[in-house]
């Protein structure tokens, strides 16, 4: 046969398909028998295959018998596994084949991977794990072996294979009688709960559902009335209108064959960096509870860093920006990639020296700019993170995404000791120390965002010296640099001190530390094997100082749009070989829930009393988190919804309830206020929520967010448009001084300058205080008030200008998604996240 790397793999897959299934190496020289792979007990094969009987191309003999396993293996050459069930015997059932094909040009192991079995199809090929390729995941094994990636042993053929342990009764237990049918049983049928049997891995791997059935709610099946509603005039988008993202299938750039010369896909990390139920895996007492995989891929995978290439919210942003400035185009691809698809858009400034286009995120693996959709499609992935430079990092040199990287053949890691061996056998790729990895400077670098400032013709405003004016548009990273929690420069408060990583990658779970290895590869705890790598090349150690990749934060919309789109969004919802564990993205969501709830705010009533025929409420909202709330770009936003409740819990008096579309609307009734549209038609000016201090009206509502004008003066949501702060009351850190790095972008405006919780020489509280005044007429029956503090990452007045400045396939997507995202008994449900809720009697 020709080799894959000549004439592409779709090809060879198909001719090595027909050449197994006509059994055309049957003639070769193979194993004397079928025989075990590890032990059999208890009903269930421990072994890292099926039994296996493996035949040897004559170049793979050659290798083997004459050469004593030395040199290379010759390109061309096949390794044919056959598979049976376990455990080994003469008359065990034919199952499929795993092959290895020798092709030096593919990849840097230099082999082609495959599993194969009769009348089998894929489910969902687009998006299922691949069964056959360069750089698969069984080099998350073999790998570990003594050279050229294979364990073969010439006693298989010749002498007496390994034997295990295999526990196997030569009778069948007693039948177990069945039972009289009693009259209330008698017509209806009983199915047996089957005995869990271990899967083979490959072939657990090709048939691993991708959405396992129960793990989400379904998306509507119309659209959304109360979105309608609230938006008019919203797009009646089908889903046949709706454009797909290529799955998650082609995102595979693999190291070429004399090592990587630039980046990789999380692909080649996904092997080695998944669970297993001994590793990565948090098991329960309840065997009924499925265990959570905390692996490193998979948590990754499921945030919103690892879909960042997909995010349709960013993607509709992204499209407003360019309907907005045509003119720009290149800017906008070029600039938002370097952090969205960071590695597409350095790859092919290093290959072709040319800018990153919007258009080759659709890039198929066959298509000229194949590599650089996949790279970037793939997100903020694992190379962007393990292989930044030190250099340079938390100046603002760096910012927006320009950070320096390390070279291709190395990635960083937290720990000073490590097994290299099989991942340079594998990749090429070097693990080592990088203490850069530990920093929050290395978050800096994506999570501040600095922009220059376009007017309505796209034209560069100039400051009051004649320079382009830049607006600095996401400051999360400064935020913490001007906070207790910083830990870069003195002086520093060592006891509150926290990084990024603290909160984000945290090293416990339901409050118990983690203890794992970072990898599941064949080492001394697998079955015994020939040729296996020394053992002390292979160890890892149990870390107890194991960092979770939750990178979460809480946008939840964006999750659950994933966990209901994912053929439209293109990803495997399902972990590609711990199917038994509970699904990603819901962990993901799970934790973010949990970031929310814990660790995000506190809210409390600090006095309630009757004062001049008004009852008075004071409420103090604490900020938890390390930066502002909200922090990052400017749509986000958090609110206070304030009740008074009778004695029997309805509602009497209200500032901040919202509809089911997640708009605000004045006190009980469901009249939406102008300012969720910062325009009030009976005046035709535009208006916001002011920062108060007293909120003595129902139409008045407590907001922390920021609005800012564009350069003609009208509130804007375009990045680039970024003129004039009107409003900035985001609760600040703990800590923060105005005095203190780059206080000047992260302070307060409007009206929050003069409150004395956020401007404080002695460092702001973190902490807001505000009163609630409600006339007595209105609050005699009153038995109790309640204070919820609300969250939306994509509140209506952010919607509404994607849905109507947008006019391509992204914003009909946004709206798609939108409009049939069902968030019934979700945490969002309402379109909005509750962080935090108390309830203080009267």
């Amino acid at each position: 046969m020709p080799n894959a790397s000549d004439i592409g793999t779709k090809k060879f897959e198909q001719l090595l398909y027909a050449f197994l299934e006509k059994k055309c190496y049957q003639n070769w020289i193979a194993d004397a028998r079928i025989r075990d792979s590890g032990p059999f007990i208890g009903g269930a094969s421990f072994g890292t295959h099926d039994s296996v009987k493996i035949f040897y191309s004559p170049e793979v003999w050659d290798w083997l018998k004459y050469r004593n396993r030395q040199g290379e293996i010759p390109d061309g050459a096949i390794i044919v596994k056959e598979m049976f069930t376990t455990p080994a015997k003469p008359e065990a059932a034919f199952k499929g084949w795993t092959v290895m094909v020798k092709d030096k040009k593919g990849s840097f192991d230099g082999w082609y991977w495959s599993y194969h079995a009769y009348n089998y199809v894929p489910q969902h090929p687009n998006t299922d794990y691949p069964d056959s390729g360069f750089g698969l995941y069984c080099l998350r094994c073999h790998a570990s072996a003594e050279k050229e990636s294979t364990f073969i042993a010439l006693k298989n053929v010749e002498g007496d294979p390994i034997s295990f342990r295999i526990s196997e009764s030569t009778m069948s237990p007693e039948p177990t009688p069945k039972p009289t049918p009693t009259p209330q049983l008698a017509n209806r049928q009983a199915t047996p709960s089957p005995t869990p049997v271990a899967k083979e891995e490959h072939k657990q791997v090709a048939e691993v559902e991708s959405i396992p059935p129960g793990s989400f709610a379904p998306a509507r099946e119309s659209p959304n009335p109360e979105l309608a509603k609230v938006f008019a005039n919203l797009p009646n988008v089908s889903v046949d209108q709706v454009k797909s993202f290529p799955g998650e299938t082609y995102d595979h750039v693999v190291p070429e064959a004399g090592g990587p010369k630039g980046f990789l896909t999380s692909s080649q990390c996904l092997g080695c960096h998944g669970a297993s139920r001994e590793n990565l895996a948090f098991l329960f007492a309840d065997p009924k509870k499925k265990p959570v995989n905390l692996s490193p891929y998979t948590e990754w995978r499921a945030s919103m860093m690892g879909l960042a290439g997909r995010d349709p919210i960013f993607h509709a942003q992204l499209e407003s920006e360019k309907t907005l400035y045509p003119a720009r185009r290149e800017f906008f691809d070029n600039t938002c990639y370097r952090c969205h698809g960071v590695m597409g858009q350095r790859q092919i400034t290093l290959d072709r020296h040319q800018p990153f286009e919007h258009q080759m995120v659709y890039a198929l693996p066959d298509e000229p700019d194949g590599k650089y959709g996949a790279l970037a499609r793939d997100g903020i992935s694992c190379a962007a993170c393990h292989q930044m430079a030190k250099d340079g990092l938390g100046t603002p040199a760096v910012f927006t995404g320009q950070f320096k990287q390390d070279p291709p053949d190395a990635v960083n890691g937290p720990y000073d000791q490590v097994a290299t061996l099989p991942m340079k056998q594998a990749l090429g790729v070097t693990p080592r120390f990088g203490d850069q990895i530990k920093t929050s400077a290395l978050c800096g670098s994506c999570h501040t965002v600095i922009l220059p400032v376009f007017n309505s013709k796209g034209e560069a405003v100039l400051d009051g010296a004649g320079k382009p004016k830049e607006f600095h548009e996401q400051m999360t990273y400064p935020e913490w640099q001007n906070s207790i929690y910083q830990n870069e420069r003195e002086p520093m408060n060592r006891e509150t001190a926290r990084t990024c990583q603290d909160c984000h990658m945290q090293k416990q779970f339901l409050t118990r530390q983690l203890l794992y290895r970072v990898a599941n590869i064949e080492d001394d705890t697998y079955p015994f094997v020939d040729y296996r790598a020394p053992d002390k090349e292979l160890n890892l150690r149990v870390r107890d100082q194991f960092s979770r990749h939750t990178l979460i934060g809480l946008n939840q919309f964006g999750l659950m749009m994933f966990q209901q789109f994912p053929s439209i969004l293109g990803i495997r919802t399902a972990d590609y070989m711990f199917d038994e564990g509970m699904v990603g993205l819901l962990t993901a969501q799970n934790s973010s829930t949990d970031l929310a709830r814990n660790e995000t705010a506190r809210i409390e009533v600090t006095s309630l009393e009757t004062k001049g025929g008004y009852l008075e409420a004071e409420v103090r909202v604490e900020n938890l988190a390390g930066h502002g709330l909200p922090s990052g770009v400017g749509f986000r936003r958090a609110f206070l919804t304030f009740e008074v409740l009778d004695a029997q819990g309805k509602v009497i008096w209200a500032s901040g309830r919202t509809n089911q579309a997640g708009a605000i609307v004045k006190g009980t009734s469901e009249d939406i206020l102008p300012t969720e549209f910062f325009f009030d038609p009976a005046t035709g000016k535009e208006v916001f929520q002011p920062h108060y201090e007293v909120i003595d009206d129902e139409g008045h509502v407590q907001i922390y967010e920021e609005v800012i004008e564009d350069p003609q003066g009208k509130i804007t949501t375009s990045f680039t448009a970024l003129d004039h702060v009107l409003k900035n009351n985001r609760l600040l850190p703990k800590g923060w001084r105005r005095e203190g790095p780059y206080g000047e972008f992260t302070a307060p405006h409007g009206d929050a300058e003069r409150d004395p919780e956020y401007i404080n020489p002695a460092g702001a509280s973190g902490a807001d205080r505000i009163v609630y005044r409600i006339p007595g007429a209105r609050a005699g029956g009153a038995a109790s008030v309640r204070v919820t503090l609300n969250y939306q990452a994509i509140p209506p007045s952010y919607l509404k200008d994607r849905f109507t400045i947008g006019k391509g396939a992204e914003t009909e997507r946004l709206v798609y998604l939108t409009s049939h995202l069902n968030l019934t008994q979700s945490p969002i449900e309402g379109w909005k996240l509750p962080i935090v809720s108390v309830t203080r009697k009267r």
